[in-house]
């Protein structure tokens, strides 16, 4: 639910208002709805079901979407820049309109030498978060050599949301869960609860119901073929 605000549908709806002051929001939900839909293949289909093609699978290693991905950290970058020197923005756009003033000609980090991306600056307020940003970088530049490195090796083909971390959260939220109260286990907690985990995976069986109760009994599993039995007609109701 949080991420369907950020979608073309949004912006498409945002674009028919008619909202000039919206440009900038408008070209950053698409920039980064076409982002998260090139990280987001789940299987072969879902791109014609959909029909979003940043949903396909990747197949080649000149694949267009490659481009868009680095098209969107430098999108990101610029932003930055603009951010912590917003100096250089408003006099280019200044330059022909004398009538507009600039509050603070000395707001600029970077050129005050004031500028670090670790510390909380008035520019940073005007960007994404240090976190997300950090984690949009790690996720990209990580996400494209690896796909391109596969692709050469021979794989045929590949989705993009394999690499998503959902499977790795479900599994450490079924530790939290079988901690009772505790949401925050310690390394001992983790390695017992994961044992356990391990266990029931390898010997668990899923109880059968029957008309008369719960069927405990054990499956014998095995690999010979069954015994042929000879088809016979059998009438559908017998007399009694």
């Amino acid at each position: 639910m949080a991420g369907q605000p950020i979608s073309n549908t949004v912006a498409k709806d945002m674009q028919s208002q008619g909202w000039f002051d919206a440009v900038e929001t408008i070209n950053f939900i698409q920039k980064t709805n076409d982002w998260f839909d090139s990280l987001n293949g789940a299987h072969s289909s879902q791109a014609t079901r959909t029909r979003n093609a940043n949903l396909a699978p990747y197949t080649s290693i000149d694949d267009p979407r490659f481009d868009l991905l680095d098209d969107y950290l430098k999108y990101l970058e610029d932003w930055e820049k603009e951010a912590h020197n917003p100096n250089q923005s408003m006099n280019t756009t200044c330059a022909g309109d004398k009538s507009q003033n600039i509050d603070d000609p000395n707001e600029s980090e970077i050129e005050d030498g004031g500028f670090d991306p670790d510390d909380d600056t008035p520019g940073s307020k005007r960007i994404l978060s240090k976190q997300t940003l950090e984690g949009i970088r790690m996720t990209t530049l990580a996400f494209k050599p690896l796909v391109q490195f596969l692709l050469s090796e021979g794989t045929s083909f590949i989705n993009a949301r394999i690499f998503c971390q959902d499977p790795l959260e479900q599994h450490f939220s079924k530790i939290r869960a079988g901690q009772g109260g505790s949401n925050n286990p310690n390394f001992s907690q983790y390695l017992n609860r994961n044992r356990s985990l391990h266990l029931i995976g390898q010997l668990g069986m899923r109880k059968r119901k029957g008309n008369s109760g719960e069927d405990n009994s054990t499956i014998e599993i095995t690999t010979e073929p069954l015994a042929k039995r000879r088809w016979s007609r059998v009438p559908k109701f017998s007399s009694v």
